[in-house]
């Protein structure tokens, strides 16, 4: 049985190593998808991959600017990897760069998570964060509990600020996706308005997608292709995962990787937080491979028992 287990963990782990490398192929400044696929090395035992990771990650890091997260993972190489001298080289020319000012930080605090990233490909990228800054004071303000605002609201105002659609549809769409999920029962998945756009013949859900992971900044993860353990799925609670069309498709060490149709959906991700003892990493995923999984794991042994 231990055997078997082990063999399950190595196979999950390289298949966990084929989507991440293509994944940030695609986005090489992704330091978080880097780091879950430096983790998956080590645990292979591959060391010399695991290194070459490490370092993309530091260079990641320089590359948007956090200057003080990328001599910490030079540092961290040298405590794992003492002798690597492309390291050592790195790092002294990196803490002498920083003493002369010739670097320093763009950003005013040293954990980039708390910040917001920077993407070349990203344009307006400030006037959407102080449009989503609005609707957060706009939604504070009509809400007396000053809960977060619907995230799909959030879509719908970035997708009309962008011209994406016209705003008629837009409204018509979301007021659909809102009265379908006003009727919710416990075997109903949530409704999401990349499915209504697609389903009215408005935008595809390759469009849809594109425009979500570029104003998110979080990475697209093609679920159709992933092999999902359901263990991993249960972990999170049939009625959450139900409610916000969320699911965890992938565990690496403390880290839970999390599928979601919406990632401006914040009271989805705070549902998770909430109830996980994980590290949760979001990606934005197409909600029909969302939902396919779901059904799997939950209807699908239902179904069978009324047969």
């Amino acid at each position: 049985m231990e055997t078997r287990n082990q063999d399950n963990e190595k196979e999950q782990l390289l298949q966990t190593v084929e989507m991440f490398e293509a994944v940030t192929q695609a986005n090489p400044d992704d330091y978080q998808s880097l780091d879950i696929l430096k983790e998956a090395y080590f645990k292979l035992g591959r060391d010399e991959d695991g290194l070459r990771i490490f370092k993309l990650i530091a260079h990641a890091h320089l590359n948007m600017g956090h200057v003080s997260q990328a001599i910490l993972q030079y540092e961290g190489i040298l405590q794992k990897f003492p002798k690597d001298a492309e390291t050592k080289n790195a790092l002294e020319d990196l803490q002498k760069r920083t003493m002369t000012g010739e670097l320093s930080d763009t950003l005013g605090d040293d954990n980039p998570d708390t910040a917001h990233p920077h993407h070349d490909r990203l344009t307006g990228k400030d006037n959407d964060e102080l449009l989503c800054d609005l609707i957060v004071k706009r939604s504070s303000r009509l809400r007396q509990n000053f809960v977060d605002p619907d995230g799909d609201e959030v879509l719908c105002e970035l997708i009309i600020k962008h011209g994406l659609l016209k705003e008629k549809d837009v409204m018509d769409a979301l007021h659909g996706v809102q009265g379908q999920n006003a009727q919710m029962n416990t075997e109903s998945i949530r409704a999401t308005l990349v499915q209504v756009f697609t389903d009215r013949g408005l935008l595809s859900p390759e469009q849809s997608i594109a425009f979500i992971t570029e104003k998110s900044n979080l990475a697209y993860m093609p679920l159709s292709i992933y092999d999902v353990v359901p263990d991993t799925v249960r972990l999170l609670p049939r009625d959450i995962a139900f409610k916000n069309c969320t699911v965890p498709f992938d565990r690496i060490s403390h880290t839970l990787l999390m599928a979601t149709a919406n990632p401006f959906d914040e009271r989805a991700k705070k549902a998770a937080q909430k109830v996980l003892d994980y590290n949760l990493q979001w990606y934005a995923c197409n909600p029909q491979e969302i939902t396919q999984i779901l059904k799997d794991v939950y209807l699908a042994k239902a179904s069978t028992k009324d047969d």
